[in-house]
């Protein structure tokens, strides 16, 4: 049986062994911690001031902000009849989330979002557009042009696939949804990543479709149909590939919602930079 005074001696060394190593992880966890749980931001407005706008180029129609948000209008009468309005530069987005909130204000229900584009107009020609990208178009069945006083809904979604660089070609469907009206504003997600598409409407997924062979990456849009006005809010693009990446072995485990609400797993963690829920 050990003495008193040896099996204090022994506790002792013990604490002191396990206070060193205690020290080390707070030493080196600190360095090695686990990034936070934040995408990379490729591009982000919430159109808090008029100077936003000097971010963007005017493709067609006109753009304005009121009220912290973005307002786009096509002509009417001047066709080809329609809005658009693109971040400046020229980006090379390959793997990215874009979050927006969208609102048609007058005129029809339908708004579009572009993603990713080259060199994208409309077709002087006609109807349609000239360059190469996919459009989002968020439509209501039957009558499409807002009643004075109407709240505009959704309740079909269609990805349209533009390879037309000389112009006088229509946009290929490729993927449509049909879904309960859901009245706006509407927080709309598109995953990008590489030729896979998914469309989420107010964090429940719509669409997910695979393109056989992918256009070439590029940058974003807003627009609306005609002469509708179309509103946008909250515009946010992110780096999917690094954001996922945090999530993969393990990484989740020591993550938490921007509410510090920890993720169940990885699926989870993957789910939420996904629709942000």
């Amino acid at each position: 049986m050990l003495s008193k005074s040896y099996a204090q001696m022994i506790q002792t060394k013990g604490n002191f062994l396990w206070g060193i190593i205690a020290g080390l992880f707070i030493i080196f966890g600190g360095l090695v911690s686990v990034p936070n749980a934040q995408a990379e931001i490729l591009f982000e407005d919430h159109f808090n001031d008029a100077s936003s706008l000097n971010k963007y180029t005017i493709i067609r129609g006109e753009a304005w902000i009121d009220n912290q948000r973005l307002n786009t209008r096509g002509y009417s009468g001047d066709w080809p009849r329609g809005s658009m309005v693109i971040p400046n530069g020229n980006p090379q987005w390959t793997n990215f989330k874009m979050s927006v909130k969208v609102q048609p204000i007058e005129g029809w229900h339908e708004t579009m979002l572009f993603f990713p584009t080259q060199s994208f107009n409309f077709d002087p020609s006609g109807i349609g557009f000239i360059g190469q990208g996919y459009i989002l178009w968020l439509d209501k069945s039957g009558p499409a042009i807002l009643a004075p006083g109407e709240l505009a809904q959704f309740d079909t979604i269609s990805l349209q696939r533009v390879d037309c660089p000389a112009g006088g070609c229509p946009q290929n469907i490729v993927s449509t949804a049909s879904l309960s009206p859901v009245d706006t504003p509407v927080d709309v997600n598109v995953v990008v990543n590489g030729g896979h598409f998914q469309v989420f409407l107010n964090g429940t997924r719509y669409m997910d479709y695979t393109d056989p062979n992918p256009l070439p990456a590029g940058g974003i849009g807003l627009g609306g149909v005609w002469e509708t006005l179309a509103t946008f809010d909250d515009l946010v693009v992110q780096d999917i590939g690094k954001s996922f990446d945090v999530c993969q072995n393990g990484g989740w485990r020591a993550l938490t919602r921007t509410d510090s609400s920890p993720f169940k797993n990885q699926g989870d963690c993957i789910q939420y930079y996904n629709t942000g829920k």
